[in-house]
């Protein structure tokens, strides 16, 4: 099975995504967990879908927290999802 890859939805000047952002990055390298940066200015899809709900930690088009969040709980899910399909 292969890595596991986010996407983190942030904003420059966002204080909840300044908040959010270094701690997860650091939770997801130390756990194996890629997660690809996007700038929801940058993005008119992400923009329209995110544009008052950033930071917005999604697995595909699956949200898996926004806002003001706890980083260790949210990679915490995508890690028990990934442990009950990896084959012992």
């Amino acid at each position: 099975m292969g890595a596991e890859t986010l996407r983190l939805v942030t904003r420059r000047g966002c204080h909840l995504c300044d908040l959010v952002e270094e701690p997860l990055l650091e939770l997801a390298l130390a756990r194996g967990i890629t997660v690809q940066h996007c700038e929801v200015d940058e993005d008119a899809a992400l923009r329209d879908s995110y544009d008052q709900r950033v930071p917005v930690l999604l697995r595909g088009d699956e949200v898996l927290a926004e806002g003001r969040f706890d980083p260790e709980a949210a990679l915490q899910s995508v890690i028990s999802a990934r442990d009950r399909f990896t084959i012992q």
